[in-house]
């Protein structure tokens, strides 16, 4: 990296790899296990990217292996298998980074190109922060059922969730940091059931 400030490139990268050997040698529920065992190690106390010109020192922290391997997990599930590999692929061996110096924003970028969307709100969320995400689920009395209110406690993070009702999975988009939908009354709901998404539910 060009900054020790963006450690937890390599770190992060490293660590991830680990996980995806998992994925593709014992299958994807022992890698959801194996993601869940590292985010029980993130400490969540300073931000991953905590400044420019730091040192290595100022920027070591263990946050950089855990919760840098839990940022690319994530972004993995919102952007998809096929644009996620297709950035790790060019990031290792596009002329424009391949032996060179790189930086967070050369990640990012990387992948608004692939994606063709402006993911600069996950960027700042993960990076530039210390604390995760949190969301509220809300169950508002409907006559047809019963409403569905999901907010995360930041309004411009736009990440969809994966929301289980009555154990059918579907995307839930998050626009503007909210989504609603109605269900039957009583009906069993999760939210991220199988912990693709580096967040955690509101403080009650």
């Amino acid at each position: 990296v060009s900054d020790w400030a963006d450690f937890w490139i390599q770190e992060g990268f490293a660590t991830y790899a680990e996980a995806i050997y998992v994925n593709d040698t014992l299958g994807e529920e022992r890698y959801l296990d194996y993601m869940d065992d590292l985010r029980a190690r993130i400490a969540n106390d300073k931000p991953l990217v905590a400044g420019r010109d730091l040192t290595s020192a100022e920027a070591y922290i263990g946050d950089i292996y855990h919760k840098g391997a839990w940022v690319l997990h994530t972004l993995r599930w919102l952007v998809g298998d096929e644009a996620f590999f297709e950035v790790v692929y060019r990031f290792a061996n596009d002329p424009d980074f391949a032996y060179g110096l790189v930086s967070s924003d050369d990640l990012a970028n990387l992948v608004d190109e692939v994606c063709g969307l402006d993911l600069g709100w996950f960027w700042s969320r993960y990076l530039l922060r210390a604390d995760i995400p949190t969301w509220r689920v809300e169950r508002l009395p409907e006559d047809s059922g019963e409403r569905v209110e999901i907010t995360w406690g930041d309004s411009t993070f736009e990440m969809p969730l994966e929301v289980a009702v009555g154990g059918d999975l579907r995307r839930v988009d998050m626009k503007d940091g909210r989504a609603s939908f109605v269900v039957p009354a009583g009906i069993v709901i999760e939210v991220d059931p199988d912990g693709w998404v580096l967040a955690t539910p509101a403080a009650k």
